[in-house]
């Protein structure tokens, strides 16, 4: 009798402790379920055939459908024809290859509701292995809002460079009418005229150089960053030698401080970039001649290049003003320029998801300036799908 008494004890001990195990799994999955169907993004799980195994309440909201008309059905049912009708071949080249294209990469893509409409989303893909068999977890937001402000603020930006481009064209041919008019002036009766005369005219066409200079600046500020030649390998120190034989005088030296990289990049805005340095570091420099070192190094998915002068310096609180549109340091009269370089140049490192700063004094003896500036490793641009 007693053993039995302990073989029912124990039966009932077995039993309770599987009905907590099972309860505990139960809220475990509740739980799971409830933080899933709450977060914000879609979420949708496939198997390694394309079946839908899982369909947030997220993912209703995004497409339209109710999770019972998914679950069960191929994936390509969400997806436009263009994507749909590759999409088992992708999934069993995936699986024979290894090779992913989504998989394990966020990318942007186009989505397909109930209704029809194709609108896009940003797309994120990871693979679980559970056991013996392979599933693939979706993260899916709908950026169909984002695209219409990018929308806009393209426009707005077109506008703006068209705007700009008629505003400098329609300017300069006045400006060169002055300008030539002038130089007639000085030419046809320049003997006769009084010193004073000579100095006013002279004057004269300075300032419609530096005006002309402004336009194309202006223009060229409107543009930086948005017109960008395709990404191709380009080799940094063969651009600065090219550069300095062009904007350095040869009163200055300029120093290469170990290897530069060879990278995938536009060529453009980065040859803009270090130009606008290089011509600063002589423009500003309180001397007739200098030295400039330019280095490198990388810094995570970075490059972060230096170029550094020993001028004058810049005062601290002066570092952040220099990348304002049209700051000088100095009145116009001193030193020519419009004030946009350094606005340009911080434009066209930001829009890489870049950073720009100043350094200064930033030489042994308390004097001179570096400018610090992040580049990408490699420029990925726009995948294509």
């Amino acid at each position: 009798m007693p053993g039995m008494i302990d073989q029912i004890q124990g039966w009932v001990f077995r039993n309770r402790t599987a009905q907590k195990d099972w309860e505990r799994a139960e809220l475990g999955q509740a739980y799971l379920k409830a933080v899933l169907d709450n977060i914000v993004d879609g979420l949708i799980t496939i198997d390694e055939h394309g079946i839908v195994q899982s369909y947030n309440k997220a993912c209703v909201k995004i497409f339209g459908y109710e999770s019972g008309e998914v679950i069960g059905r191929n994936i390509s049912m969400l997806m436009p024809p263009k994507y749909a009708e590759h999409h088992d071949e992708y999934m069993a080249n995936y699986k024979r290859t290894g090779q992913a294209k989504i998989i394990g990469i966020g990318r942007e893509v186009e989505g397909r509701r109930k209704d029809g409409e194709i609108f896009p989303i940003d797309l994120s893909v990871a693979e679980v292995v559970v056991g013996s068999k392979r599933y693939f977890s979706g993260i899916v937001r709908d950026i169909t809002e984002r695209k219409g402000f990018e929308i806009k603020l393209r426009r707005s930006n077109e506008e703006l460079e068209k705007f700009a481009y008629v505003a400098s064209h329609d300017l300069k041919e006045p400006l060169r009418n002055i300008d030539n008019l002038a130089k007639w002036s000085l030419e046809d009766v320049g003997q006769g005229l009084i010193p004073d005369c000579c100095e006013k005219l002279g004057l004269l066409r300075d300032r419609v150089k530096r005006l002309e200079t402004l336009l194309e600046d202006i223009l060229s500020y409107s543009r930086a960053g948005r017109i960008i030649d395709k990404p191709m390998k380009i080799d940094i120190g063969e651009i600065l030698g090219n550069l300095v034989d062009t904007h350095v005088p040869k009163e200055f030296r300029v120093d290469i401080i170990g290897p530069m990289p060879v990278m995938f990049s536009p060529r453009t805005p980065i040859e803009q970039i270090f130009a606008n340095i290089l011509s600063n570091a002589v423009k500003h420099h309180d001397k007739g001649k200098g030295c400039i070192e330019i280095s490198c190094r990388l810094q995570g998915s970075f490059y972060e290049f230096v170029v550094q002068d020993d001028g004058p310096g810049i005062p601290p609180e002066y570092h952040q003003r220099v990348f304002e549109m049209f700051q000088t340091l100095k009145p116009r009269d001193e030193v020519d320029g419009s004030g946009l370089g350094m606005s340009i140049i911080k434009k066209l490192v930001e829009w890489q998801g870049g950073k720009v700063w100043i350094v200064s004094p930033a030489g042994p003896h308390g004097h001179g300036t570096a400018i610090h500036f992040l580049w990408p490793e490699n420029f990925a641009g726009a995948a294509s799908f």
